[in-house]
């Protein structure tokens, strides 16, 4: 394999979490995170 073969499913997939957070609420998820790290 050569290196763009490897590098760009990797990119794709780095798009794809990024725009998932966006899309279900990052930071409502980040401030839930911060909750549960006391209670933790």
């Amino acid at each position: 394999m050569t290196r763009e073969e490897i590098e760009k499913p990797v990119s794709i997939a780095q798009d794809t979490c990024l725009r998932r957070h966006e899309r279900t609420g990052f930071e409502a998820w980040f401030l839930h995170a911060l909750r549960l790290i006391p209670d933790g």
